[in-house]
């Protein structure tokens, strides 16, 4: 593990400088003035985009579990790629359009909340996770791989269905 630090510690700045960023553009940054038609249909794409990368990382674990290591590596490369799809649609949705708002009330507002909550303070811790276990897999250092992978991956997953809920609940 001592040979790893360097890349951990490179992947945890690297995903503060992310976070930091994807929090200032969600809430501080000033939104563009207009917005195009298309920009609607983003939030249904990021949604699409957190099932597809369920489905790969549910593919990808169904694989090494059968000892696959081809079908594991490409299902959770594809669940990366997805991922970043859904990180990309963030981003140009957040310039456009900005900080919406939760316009809910009562129950269905704390339920949202929670959620929201748990899916972002997640989404911060899982981010150096999920960089360091493809780190690890693509070094083949399976042993510290499979490791970190018990944590990473429900902990993905569990974003990856709350980023559903939460496109569903707005």
């Amino acid at each position: 593990m001592k040979n790893n630090r360097l890349p951990s510690l490179i992947f945890g700045l690297l995903s503060i400088v992310i976070c930091l960023f994807l929090a200032w553009l969600t809430y501080w940054a000033p939104a563009a003035t207009t917005i195009p038609n298309w920009m609607q249909a983003i939030p249904k794409f990021n949604a699409a985009m957190n099932g597809i990368s369920l489905l790969f990382m549910l593919r990808g674990i169904s694989a090494i579990l059968k000892k696959d290591i081809v079908t594991h590596k490409r299902s959770m490369f594809s669940a990366l790629i997805s991922s970043t799809f859904f990180v990309v649609g963030y981003v140009l949705y957040n310039t456009y359009v900005g900080h919406t708002p939760y316009a809910g009330e009562g129950l269905l507002r704390l339920i949202y909340f929670v959620i929201l909550i748990s899916h972002i303070a997640l989404t911060v811790v899982a981010l150096p996770m999920i960089l360091m276990t493809v780190f690890l897999g693509l070094k083949d250092d399976r042993p510290t791989h499979k490791r970190l992978a018990r944590y990473t991956f429900p902990i993905w997953a569990y974003i990856s269905i709350t980023g559903i809920l939460i496109y569903l609940l707005r």
